[in-house]
Parts: C-alpha cells; structure tokens; sequence
C-alpha cells in the first residue's frame, strides 16, 4: 500500500487529542447532529452509489494538503484517499473533528476510534478520490 511522505511532527495522532476530543464531545464522543444528518441518513443517501473506475487516480500529500477546507475537505486513511466534504456533515462525531485533520493522513486516528467501521462500505463509491503516493510519477 502506499505510503505518506508527512514526517513525525505532521501526524494527527497526539496523546493529548483523546481527552480534547472526549470532553469537548460528551460522554460517548458523539455530538448532536441536526434531524437528517445521522449516520443512517448517510447510508441512506448513498446506497446504491456504483464505485470509482480502476485504477484510481493518485495524489501527493502535498496535493491532499491543498484540500484542507470545510468546503474542499479530503484526508488520507490507509492510502485511500477520501473527500469528506459532504460526509463531515453526518459524521458522528461532528464536523470540528475532520475539518481540524483535513488534507492528512488519519490512518492512525482512524484505527484507533473506527477499527471496525467497514471503510468501503460507508465511503465507497461516494467518497474514495484515488490513492496516495510519496511522488508523483510521470
């Protein structure tokens, strides 16, 4: 699979991070979600989506760093890389979380809340924009 270039210092994951997230989101880390933005809702809305062609197309980190806003939000989890801009919406644990680690590498963030969320499953052909490669061949 391939891999990031972001060194040590870039990566989401900090000790600290948990207790941030925990007690700025309540007791099970979720926040309230206005009526239709559940993640049900979502499910519901993208059933049925056909996924990507093959192969996908590739990104630097650099290129996914460039997309770091609310309203062109993509990460990065286990080379996949993913355009949440929409999802942020409906995401459990609100849109505050993925705008402040948009356009990196979550792999470790993500393994260590979601390990058993099927990520296919849930972003699959609404979400997945390609794959992420340390440089860009020609």
């Amino acid at each position: 699979m391939p891999t990031s270039a972001l060194t040590d210092s870039q990566l989401p994951w900090k000790p600290s991070f948990a207790e941030e997230f925990r007690s700025s989101a309540g007791k099970t880390g979720k926040v309230p979600r206005f009526d239709g933005r559940s993640l049900h809702d979502w499910a519901r809305l993208t059933k049925g989506k056909p996924p990507l062609g093959h192969p996908l197309p590739s990104f630097t980190p650099a290129e996914v760093l460039q997309r770091s806003t609310p309203d062109d939000l993509w990460m990065v989890i286990g080379g996949i890389v993913i355009d949440c801009t929409q999802f942020q919406h409906f995401h459990p644990g609100g849109e505050a979380i993925l705008r402040k680690y948009g356009g990196r590498d979550v792999t470790e963030l993500y393994e260590g809340y979601h390990r058993w969320v099927a990520l296919d499953q849930i972003m699959g052909g609404t979400c997945v924009v390609g794959t992420v490669v340390t440089e860009r061949r020609e």
